[in-house]
């Protein structure tokens, strides 16, 4: 076994159980989040920040294990913090990302005769991200570096 539950990898998240009840609160469509335990939230959570921290981000953690706070700064902003409500309900409500890969692929269908046409190299960039929640990716996607910017460092 690679891991087992005393491996203290990063045990820090960004959003408690707490911060996941109330945010959910306010939310429609989130009635569900409430009828899990408080462990499985727990483990939704701990998953969903590991989501975000997969991702590379502009500029340099400021010193912690996460990757936020970032540049010096010392509070966690509210759009990661959503963000981790998002994808945290999301994963415990049963989100399937291998799923939504294979089927976000179809280009095409038809019905009589049955045919199906599909473009292997299609998936929606959230889902290739990792992330089960295009909200959640919307607030994630202004930290994060560009993939087309090209930084050229003269030396010398």
């Amino acid at each position: 076994m690679i891991f087992n539950s005393n491996d203290d990898l990063t045990k820090e998240i960004y959003v408690t159980v707490q911060d996941e009840d109330s945010y959910c609160s306010l939310r429609l469509d989130t009635t569900s989040w409430l009828d899990y335990s408080d462990d499985a939230k727990q483990k939704a959570i701990y998953m969903a920040t590991e989501r975000i921290d997969r991702l590379k981000y502009r500029g340099c953690k400021s010193g912690t294990n996460l990757e936020f706070p970032r540049n010096g700064d010392t509070v966690i902003p509210i759009a990661i913090k959503k963000a981790c409500c998002l994808i945290a309900f999301q994963l415990l409500d049963g989100r399937d990302i291998e799923l939504e890969i294979e089927t976000n692929r179809v280009v095409s269908e038809g019905h009589s005769a049955a045919r199906a046409t599909y473009d292997p190299g299609f998936a929606l960039e959230h889902i290739t991200a990792g992330i089960p929640s295009y909200e959640a990716w919307s607030l994630l996607k202004p930290y994060l570096i560009d993939p087309r910017a090209l930084t050229i460092s003269r030396v010398g």
